[in-house]
């Protein structure tokens, strides 16, 4: 039972950084000005939002401080990745559905 109960929680871990991604990713539209000036400027900086509601001493932070490091360390600073544990960003169910209504736009 244990070992399920493990399991479980190891795919809402990944589910929940899938859709952390997700969310970072998703929604940047070019503004006029940005296309076809011919400046070859440096690529834009991305940002990756994860919000999860456990604990700023949870081992589920401790993951989430893993997922930064290595995300901002192997894309040589291009991705930044902000943590907002304890429900900053509300309930488990209102960032499931605030991701929805970014999707769905």
């Amino acid at each position: 039972m244990k070992k399920i109960k493990n399991k479980i929680l190891a795919v809402m871990v990944i589910c929940i950084f899938a859709l952390a991604t997700l969310a970072g990713c998703g929604g940047a539209k070019e503004s006029s000005e940005d296309k076809g000036q011919g400046n070859e400027e440096t690529p834009k900086k991305i940002v990756l939002k994860l919000g999860h509601d456990h604990t700023t001493s949870s081992p589920f932070q401790k993951s989430a401080l893993k997922f930064k490091e290595l995300i901002e360390e192997r894309s040589n600073g291009r991705i930044e990745v902000q943590i907002y544990p304890a429900q900053q960003l509300g309930s488990s169910r209102e960032m499931i559905e605030g991701m929805q209504m970014v999707l769905l736009r």
